[in-house]
């Protein structure tokens, strides 16, 4: 997996159009699970409290906490009836998450006999 210099731990300092790749790149679950806490610590705040209450991340422990985390955030969207920024936050953060659940799937998949 490439590191990126630069962020809370060193390993990984993503703009928003690379983090695709950083998942892209990740190869073992603890990968996935790294750069999700990575991804984490780049929301401030502030950001994180406009998020529904049901949808604010907890600590991520593994592959199971992320494909939930997903799910939280997918049927958070389709009652969401805030303010365009908020669901357009809550889309970034959905679509993120959608990605890291996929991305443990496909390792999974690779896995499996």
């Amino acid at each position: 997996m490439a590191d990126i210099g630069g962020s809370q731990t060193g390993r990984f300092n993503s703009p928003a159009g690379l983090w695709p790749q950083v998942l892209d790149d990740a190869i073992t679950e603890h990968d996935v699970v790294t750069v999700v806490r990575e991804y984490l610590a780049t929301l401030g705040p502030d950001e994180i409290s406009r998020l529904p209450a049901d949808c604010r991340p907890g600590k991520v422990n593994d592959g199971e906490d992320i494909g939930d985390f997903a799910f939280r955030l997918a049927t958070a969207h389709l009652e969401f009836a805030g303010s365009r920024a908020d669901r357009l936050l809550l889309e970034r953060v959905m679509g993120f998450f959608t990605q890291a659940s996929s991305r443990l799937a496909i390792l999974q998949a690779t896995r499996s006999p």
